[in-house]
């Protein structure tokens, strides 16, 4: 299984690479939504911007299934954490839930950080990026085109020095194969 996600998750960033992922597929399967946050932590626990961070992520209720692709889901869930990883500082907190309603989830990430307002219309734009190098800009792109495109679902996030950083991807429970 592990290899098969791998194997996956390599097809799906290389199709983000290419292009816009015009050729990417759902693939649905029904899992454990706590297993699939066990692979998610697994997914982002040692990624360098982890360094010095806690990792903190809330427990499930037993018996919490869902249909959807799996390795997309993991691009863009590890895309949400590591974003938010970068933005929190040495010593900081980054909280990971699943919140499970009858018809669909939603999964969150939160950080101390702010979004300046000045910033936040361009979050989502491809190749927008507050940090510098080549190759940024791709990751808070491919959360909402994924997650919106290909998951079902509606990506967002609310940002205030009040109450920090959330973004959240609700999903259905049950992923048609057939986006039509």
């Amino acid at each position: 299984d592990i290899t098969e996600r791998l194997t996956r998750e390599v097809q799906v960033h290389n199709e983000m690479v290419r292009g816009n992922g015009a050729t990417i597929e759902a693939r649905p399967e029904t899992i454990d939504a706590h297993d699939l946050l066990m692979d998610l932590d697994a997914a982002v626990r040692h990624h360098p911007a982890a360094v010095n961070r806690e990792l903190w992520f809330a427990p499930l209720p037993p018996d919490e299934h869902l249909t959807t692709d799996p390795a997309l889901f993991l691009r863009v869930a590890s895309n949400m954490i590591i974003n938010a990883l970068e933005a929190t500082p040495e010593g900081g907190t980054v909280r990971v839930w699943l919140v499970p309603h009858a018809d669909h989830v939603t999964f969150r990430v939160w950080n101390a950080g702010v979004i300046p307002a000045s910033i936040a219309p361009r979050i989502f734009q491809r190749y927008f990026s507050t940090k510098g190098g080549d190759g940024r800009g791709q990751g808070t792109y491919a959360i909402k085109h994924l997650g919106e495109r290909y998951l079902g679902g509606a990506v967002g996030f609310e940002s205030s020095a009040e109450y920090g950083t959330s973004f959240h991807l609700r999903i259905p429970r049950h992923l048609n194969a057939d986006p039509s």
